[in-house]
């Protein structure tokens, strides 16, 4: 992979997803779903007990975007984030947890 010059950027998503939603299938989706800007997508929380509905866990995830050819923009990585989450909540029944 070529190395890029340019700036990373992080978002954090919190997800609601069903708990029979393994990690493997919503990284799976996830690196579908971003194209060539993700470089890395990392689980840094995963919970289900009080405050998160029955039959349902959340999980924490960050996606590491960069650009080889640019500095990305707000605009592009808002963007690619509401791909991935509508495309989260389509495939997976995942929700944005706020």
């Amino acid at each position: 992979k070529i190395i890029s010059r340019f700036p990373s950027i992080r978002r954090d998503l919190a997800l609601l997803v069903p708990e029979k939603i393994t990690f493997a299938e919503i990284r799976r989706n996830v690196i579908d779903l971003s194209g060539d800007l993700l470089t890395n997508l990392v689980l840094f929380d995963l919970y289900s007990g009080q405050n998160v509905e029955k039959g349902y866990k959340s999980l924490a995830i960050g996606l590491i975007l960069q650009n080889v050819s640019c500095t990305l923009t707000d605009e592009v990585v808002d963007a690619l984030i509401l791909n991935v989450v509508q495309g989260l909540e389509q495939r997976l029944d995942a929700q944005l947890r706020g």
